[in-house]
């Protein structure tokens, strides 16, 4: 079970960090593919086993485009395991107005 929101959109750059609870999913191994689907390319995903019965997925875009991600678990998608994210360039323009008097 997906535990938190999922972010329909990101930025390039921004890490999408995903936590699924598997306390009572009994024995198997949580394994997640992103594929950029404008590229198709397949994106570094990594699984981290938190030890306290959850496990975290986590994976940075490097470019635009549509992304989707299929969690397993023991080699089967779970309940709300297949997530498509919008990718987009994020631009971050600061203005700064200076003002000098010389009177």
């Amino acid at each position: 079970m997906i535990t938190g929101s999922v972010k329909p959109q990101l930025s390039v750059g921004e890490e999408c960090s995903i936590t699924l609870n598997k306390a009572e999913a009994g024995i198997g191994f949580v394994t997640c593919h992103v594929i950029n689907t404008s590229t198709n390319s397949e994106v570094k995903a990594t699984v981290i086993d938190n030890h306290d019965g959850t496990v975290t997925i986590k994976y940075v875009p490097t470019v635009t485009g549509t992304y989707t991600m299929d969690i397993k678990y023991g080699g089967v998608t779970i309940p709300a395991g297949r997530i498509t994210q919008q990718v987009q360039l994020t631009v971050n323009i600061s203005l700064t107005l200076c003002v000098c008097y010389l009177c």
